[in-house]
């Protein structure tokens, strides 16, 4: 099923293509389907956070600022959950 979801974005993305500018999105897309399929929580937010980037680079080119605020809120909720659910816990693991 991934692939399939991979091969319809892609599909889209040729139909919606302008310049390299459009190539962003999809990419960020495609990237945020396959992290939504991993099991580890821990990836889907490392991958959130990468993707949000992405997102900031594409808002700053067409000038979306509030989609740029957006996507900030958004990295740094990922970095919250990082420090709170990774890097916090492992080392409580550690310390036991």
């Amino acid at each position: 099923m991934l692939f399939i979801f991979i091969i319809l974005l892609v599909l889209a993305g040729i139909f919606t293509y302008e310049n390299w500018v459009s190539l962003i999105p999809i990419v960020a897309v495609i990237i945020w389907t396959i992290v939504s399929w991993q099991e580890n929580p821990k990836w889907m937010r490392i991958g959130e956070a990468g993707i949000s980037a992405m997102w900031i680079v594409y808002d700053i080119i067409i000038g979306a600022y509030t989609g740029m605020i957006t996507e900030c809120i958004i990295i740094i909720s990922c970095v919250i959950g990082i420090i709170r659910h990774d890097i916090k816990k492992k080392e409580n693991k550690i310390e036991a």
